[in-house]
């Protein structure tokens, strides 16, 4: 079972995206502000929170303006089911493939509602929406005129109000061949089909000359909370009721100490008259609980020299980096186990793994990140299979460069056409589908030549191939007298146009 494709709409800059995601890892990259974040957002949201809830300013800008026209329709009198189709609600939908082998569907089953024998997919839908019956409480005493800003404010500070409470989601089963085929399930039917795991990039890994920061022992603790859960594997649970005894066996050991120390301290309470008629002895009982332990007491030390041990901040950025989001896929992995109805499929997000991390370490992460799911399955017991898909988002162009052109992903924020200033929304490349006609040969010669100086072209919109040494020092001249400015990215791609309006235009690479 995995998950095929993913749309959403009406998110932010994702107002109405196609998104299809690789077996196991897929690849986002993109600049800055488009969309990329909002992407693991808005799956956090819809498929881990149990109560869910978005702003006015979740929503897509572009979907503003439906609004507006959904308030008009209802106060011209258009039936509900003609309003709501206009009002905008943040939709996410899900496609799942399974094996038509495997009879036993599990938490799929509720899903699957087609009756065509050949159709081996599923989809679901999450839609958060105006809750039913409220139509008229969302408009009521509501106002706007579309030609006063004023009255656009107003009336959008209300809806900033209504909508958390107003809205809510709601889960559907559709047909994937009939659209109109549709059935709503109870709010924990997705409980148990998909679990979630994010990985953000990594901003509290600070220098201990800036603060203490034990990040590692923390993710310790999750790993020791999901050992000690009563469906944890056995070897796991193992391990976590050895530690609790051995917790038990100290906090015998002090109550016995402290209570010796505190009947010799009897005698000088004696004399202001302590315990006195009808009082009870002082005894005392320490409690020691194994998690405090582990998140308060426990720290992540390294050897050193002569037996002194480091900090865990002493540790360098990326390699604290690299074991943090190992500690993290163990986790998840453990927790996944130890479901009691273990999961159809496990999306797990990475943010920006190559923080700290050199060139080299970026690509063996992306290269070897399946190998590390398969080892965490080998190292279990019975060797289930992990049903996990990874979706990366980076900066690095050594990570795109690793990672191949079939899984990447590339995110564009731009402007809609026809719109006003300031509507953007973002539009997914799938190099997948872009090279589908190409042959591998191609493949293997597009890739041969897209060196890690040159796989900057995954960030750019333009370029331009130069040949000759002349040609390459004439180039930056040209770039120059066409007032084209260097910013701080050093390796993009510029459009360029001649300042005399003959037409012509000039895309180059600065190196």
């Amino acid at each position: 079972m995995k998950i095929l494709q993913v749309e959403i709409k009406n998110f932010r800059l994702l107002a109405n995206v196609e998104l299809e995601l690789e077996a196991q890892t897929t690849v986002i990259v993109g600049r800055n502000n488009s969309g990329k974040t909002s992407l693991s957002e808005v799956m956090r949201r819809l498929l881990s929170d149990s109560s869910t809830r978005f702003r006015l300013e979740d929503f897509s800008s572009a979907s503003y303006d439906s609004f507006c026209a959904a308030f008009k329709a209802h106060h011209e009198g258009a039936n509900d089911v003609t309003v709501r189709a206009i009002l905008p609600a943040i939709e996410l939908r899900v496609k799942i493939q399974y094996d038509p082998n495997k009879p036993q569907l599990g938490v799929l089953a509720p899903f699957v509602i087609d009756l065509n024998p050949e159709c081996h997919e599923a989809l679901i839908i999450l839609r958060y929406e105006l809750n039913d019956g409220a139509l008229d409480g969302f408009f009521s005493e509501l106002s706007i005129d579309a030609t006063d800003l004023e009255s656009k404010v107003v009336f959008f500070r209300a809806l900033r109000e209504r909508i958390p409470l107003m809205f809510s989601t709601n889960i559907f089963a559709e047909d994937p061949n009939d659209p109109d085929n549709r059935r709503e399930l109870p709010p924990n039917a997705l409980g148990g089909l998909i679990k979630t795991g994010f990985i953000n990039a990594q901003r509290g890994l600070d220098d201990v000359t800036s603060r203490e920061s034990d990040v590692l022992a923390k993710t310790l603790e999750n790993l020791f909370a999901t050992a000690s859960s009563a469906s944890a594997e056995p070897a796991d649970k193992m391990i976590a009721d050895a530690l609790k005894d051995t917790v038990q066996e100290i906090q015998k050991q002090v109550d016995g100490s402290f209570s010796k120390q505190l009947k010799s301290l009897v005698p000088a309470m004696q004399i202001f008259g302590y315990p006195g008629l009808g009082q009870q002895e002082l005894h005392t009982e320490t409690i020691l609980d194994i998690q405090k332990l582990l998140s308060n007491f426990t720290k992540v030390r390294y050897p050193g020299y002569s037996g002194i041990t480091l900090p865990e901040a002493y540790n360098g950025l990326g390699a604290r980096n690299l074991i943090f989001i190992l500690l993290q896929l163990a986790s998840f992995y453990k927790a996944f186990r130890a479901e009691a109805k273990q999961p159809g499929v496990h999306l797990i997000f990475v943010e920006e793994p190559e923080a700290h991390l050199h060139p080299q370490m970026q690509e063996v992460f992306i290269r070897q990140l399946d190998k590390i799911a398969q080892e965490l399955v080998t190292s279990s017991e019975d060797k289930a299979p992990w049903p996990v898909q990874f979706v990366v988002s980076t900066h690095s162009s050594h990570i795109a460069n690793a990672a191949g052109f079939e899984s990447i992903r590339y995110f564009l924020g731009c402007s809609i056409p026809g719109t006003p200033k300031g509507i953007r929304q973002t539009k997914i490349k799938d190099l997948r589908k872009g090279l589908k006609t190409t042959s591998p040969k191609d493949k293997q010669f597009l890739h041969k030549y897209m060196t890690l100086t040159r796989c900057d072209l995954f960030f750019a919109d333009k370029a331009v191939l130069v040949e000759g040494l002349s040609e390459r020092l004439l180039l930056p001249e040209i770039i120059k007298k066409a007032g084209v400015f260097r910013t701080s990215n050093t390796q993009a791609i510029y459009p360029v146009h001649d300042s005399d309006g003959g037409g012509w235009s000039l895309c180059a690479l600065i190196l």
